[in-house]
């Protein structure tokens, strides 16, 4: 009769949550009362609720005897495996640390969902398997505060809605720890919102850290800085080549970001601001010597939340920026380094490195007035284009040659207004669409 009242007693309450009835503030007294009640099938060891099947134990849930300020799941009892902790198994209990146990593979639905005062994971070594809403918040909050969360060494599958189905009430982790052991870190975890550091142990087969940056162990690869990192300045390890796909996606407290030496590639969105904002507001990027790919939606999927590079900086050993980098409507200023190989730059305008060719001039300069140097034969493709601050502009005396849309307006407007526009001596040559592509 037990065994029948505490499953009427969860179908109700799944029942009520599904309707949009808060139950959360319930969960707790709700599991203390189950804590009481004992399956026909179930076993008790040590404060644990077991069942076995096929030789292998599955805690099903807890008594009152069981220490929930430090909860150690075994390894085995009476020499069989501990290989799974069932559905609901510390669903709303005050359990605030765990270390799951070796032999356990699998975590069922809801094991530690709504346990507002967890505080700490270890999710073991050999957890393959997360069920569904494994740390799920109350429907309605407040938000689970998990301070630190320790991967196992090889989860293959995770089911939906980790965190909680109510996208504004999901769990808050703020470390997450790589153990050495640890072959692969899926992206659920280390993509959370509310993480600020990342630190992987040393000697690590698969993943390194530094400064609370995940990398893989050798460094080549920079796979994710923590969205919430507090980390203002940045600069990527030199041995770096490949900056993984939403590596500083929504990393809204970094101001300057140095991308390095010998970065070659750069993932998706790389640079990407929310996709419902605020766009992330970085002042300074600093560009690496050679980057060859750069993968789409740099600076994030949505047009209108977009991050915003206010300067960027061109080491003296940089061959070649993208026009990714330099096109960037929010820029107020390009410098480069004194001696460079490729690139010099005059008031924030970016010539390449004997100024017989303007690069561009950025978006946003706030130039008014502007005077081409004497040594350029060249001005590329849309160097002025979208400049809507400046009013006057001398071409100088030796430019040959303009590419196309060097005066172009933004495409959806407003127009650049141009009051005096001096042309040099010896122009041959104009590309299309000087003014814009758009006749209105």
């Amino acid at each position: 009769m037990k065994k029948n009242n505490k499953k009427t007693a969860i179908f109700l309450s799944s029942l009520l949550l599904v309707s949009g009835v808060a139950i959360g503030a319930n969960m707790e007294k709700i599991a203390n009362e189950f804590s009481t009640v004992v399956f026909a099938d179930e076993e008790i060891y040590n404060g644990f609720k077991y069942v076995v099947s096929d030789g292998c134990v599955t805690i099903t849930g807890y008594t009152e005897e069981l220490d929930l300020t430090n909860v150690v799941i075994p390894e085995e009892i009476d020499g069989k495996p501990v290989t799974a902790l069932g559905n609901s198994a510390f669903e709303g209990s005050k359990v605030e640390k765990v270390m799951v146990g070796t032999n356990v593979t699998t975590l069922g639905d809801r094991a530690f969902a709504e346990c507002k005062s967890l505080k700490e994971l270890n999710l073991g070594k050999n957890v393959k398997k997360l069920g569904k809403e494994v740390l799920a918040s109350p429907y309605y909050g407040p938000d689970m505060q998990i301070t630190k969360l320790i991967v196992s060494d090889n989860i293959e599958e995770v089911g939906e809605n980790l965190y909680g189905r109510n996208s504004n009430h999901q769990t808050q982790i703020t470390t997450l720890e790589v153990p050495a052991s640890v072959t692969k870190v899926l992206p659920v975890f280390y993509n959370r919102s509310s993480l600020k550091v990342i630190n992987a142990e040393e000697g690590g087969k698969s993943y390194s850290s530094e400064q609370g940056v995940l990398y893989n162990a050798d460094k080549t690869k920079l796979v994710r800085c923590p969205v919430s990192t507090e980390l203002e300045k940045y600069e990527v390890n030199e041995a770096t080549e490949t900056i993984g796909d939403n590596a500083f996606d929504s990393c809204k407290s970094l101001k300057e970001l140095n991308l390095g030496k010998n970065v070659k590639k750069l993932g998706k969105e790389v640079l990407a601001s929310p996709y419902y904002g605020p766009a992330m507001q970085i002042t300074k990027l600093i560009v690496s010597d050679n980057i060859e790919e750069v993968g789409e939606n740099l600076y994030g999927r949505n047009s209108n939340h977009q991050t915003q590079i206010t300067t960027l900086e061109v080491p003296a050993s940089v061959i070649k920026v993208l026009p990714v980098f330099y096109n960037r409507l929010s820029l107020k200023e390009i410098n480069a380094e004194e001696g460079g190989k490729s690139y010099s730059s005059d008031q924030g305008v970016l010539y390449n490195a004997d100024k017989t060719a303007l690069v561009r001039c950025p978006a946003s300069t706030e130039l008014e007035k502007y005077e081409v140097n004497e040594a350029t034969e060249t001005i590329g493709d849309n160097a002025f284009d979208s400049c809507q601050s400046l009013k006057e502009l001398n071409l100088g005396k030796n430019v040959k040659k303009l590419g196309k849309e060097v005066l172009a307006s933004p495409y959806y407007g407003p127009a650049m207004q141009i009051t005096k526009l001096i042309v040099s001596d010896n122009i041959e040559e104009v590309g299309e669409s000087t003014y814009g592509r758009n006749s209105n």
